[in-house]
């Protein structure tokens, strides 16, 4: 009886498991736009045409052969969501609980190097971004408690590049990407056993994983006022071998995780209208539809397998931005982007709590002198309403909001 009871825990506990793995990988659902360098101060409006500091490397390869000399330039930053669930009906099964202020925030930091390889056609890169911490965190006794509790993170992406000037209009990029990430998940567990003082199990798994991605670049410049600039993102599959607790009935066993992170193209475009005001603007496409289902198998004595369908639809993103040149040594930034919603309310669950979403963004750089400059940019994010609908419990996010606070510092390093 006791072996039949933790089967059934067992296969209680993959269901919600699978829901909420899809976070850790993502930010807000979708891929994260900003790097933490000056063009997030215009919603990364306009970036994959090239910037005009190391940052470029990350936005678009192909665009590092636009930079004289060396460069380099490090980020700080700190992201603070605002995450609050409205309960509009529960049952007796889950309860009414709202989760209480379930988000937790997350600093970050990223690194980006472009070498003067004293070459006229050669030119060659790297980054380093890393994105760590805890994402959200609802209350033990909230209504959504079966498909997620806690679940924490870190995410690091280290990139070299390289870039061939074919002609003073066309350049070509790629980089190479080592993805490391690992994440830590607890999920409440309906309690099989008989009747009487029967609390939640809790489900708790860890693991972690390394993957290798790539990324394609193009640059064209019609003149030195205007640039266009394509980047293509490869899918990423990961898979978590992780270890699998679940209490009060004391199963440890492997599970298995396999998630996909979607494929996506950007289209950038930068213009000067003159030398104090810029225009940029970007189109994307992301491959989410390709995350249809989440597979995960648990391993003991026996398999079990569980496999969940998430239909998410493929998304599309646009921004604008512009730069404002108040000083030759001070640059003004401030942009909008938006993204639709991957998924319909039926579908949704309470571990990717995102919608359409809207950002706005403003900031500044400055040229403190010829070979240093710093800047710094505020980035709020509205992610949606984000409405849950299922058998047990439906309401939507009355507060569900990013604010990205970030610092980078540039050097010019010479040839």
């Amino acid at each position: 009886m006791l072996r039949n009871c933790k089967k059934r825990v067992l296969q209680l506990a993959m269901v919600p498991l699978v829901a909420m793995t899809a976070f850790p990988v993502l930010a807000g659902g979708l891929w994260l736009n900003e790097f933490g360098d000056p063009s997030g101060g215009r919603a990364s409006a306009g970036a994959a045409a090239g910037v005009d500091d190391a940052s470029t490397v990350a936005h678009n390869s192909a665009s590092i052969t636009r930079l004289d000399g060396s460069q380099l330039m490090l980020t700080v930053g700190y992201i603070e969501p605002t995450t609050e669930f409205d309960v509009k009906m529960g049952s007796p099964s889950v309860g009414t609980g709202d989760g209480g202020s379930a988000g937790v925030g997350t600093p970050s930091f990223s690194n980006f190097y472009v070498r003067d390889l004293n070459s006229d056609k050669w030119f060659a890169g790297v980054s380093v971004a890393a994105l760590s911490g805890a994402g959200l965190d609802y209350n033990d006794d909230w209504v959504g408690r079966y498909s997620v509790t806690e679940v924490s993170l870190v995410l690091v992406a280290l990139a070299p590049s390289v870039a061939y000037k074919v002609n003073d209009k066309l350049s070509l990029g790629a980089s190479v990407q080592l993805w490391y990430s690992s994440i830590e998940m607890d999920v409440a567990v309906p309690n099989p056993l008989p009747p009487g003082n029967r609390p939640d199990g809790l489900a708790e798994i860890d693991g972690d994983d390394y993957d290798v991605g790539f990324t394609l670049g193009l640059m064209y410049e019609f003149s030195p006022r205007t640039r266009l600039g394509v980047s293509y993102q490869s899918e990423i599959e990961s898979s978590y071998d992780s270890d699998l607790d679940i209490s009060p009935v004391g199963i440890s066993v492997v599970a298995d995780l396999d998630l996909p992170l979607a494929q996506k193209v950007r289209v950038g475009l930068h213009h000067d209208f003159n030398d104090r005001w810029g225009l940029d603007f970007t189109a994307g496409w992301d491959d989410w539809s390709t995350f249809d289902h989440v597979l995960i198998a648990g391993r003991s004595g026996g398999g079990v397998v569980a496999t969940i369908d998430q239909g998410w639809d493929d998304t599309y993103h646009v921004a604008a931005g512009f730069q404002y040149h108040h000083r030759p040594d001070l640059t003004f930034t401030a942009g909008i982007a938006y993204d639709d919603g991957p998924q319909s309310a039926s579908r949704r669950t309470p571990d990717l709590p995102v919608d359409e979403q809207w950002r706005i963004a403003a900031g500044f750089t400055r040229d403190s002198s010829d070979t240093f400059s710093y800047g710094a940019y505020l980035n709020y994010a509205d992610l949606g309403d984000a409405g849950i609908e299922n058998e047990d419990y439906t309401g939507d996010y009355s507060k569900n909001t990013l604010l990205q606070i970030s610092l980078n510092f540039n050097w010019k390093l010479g040839k």
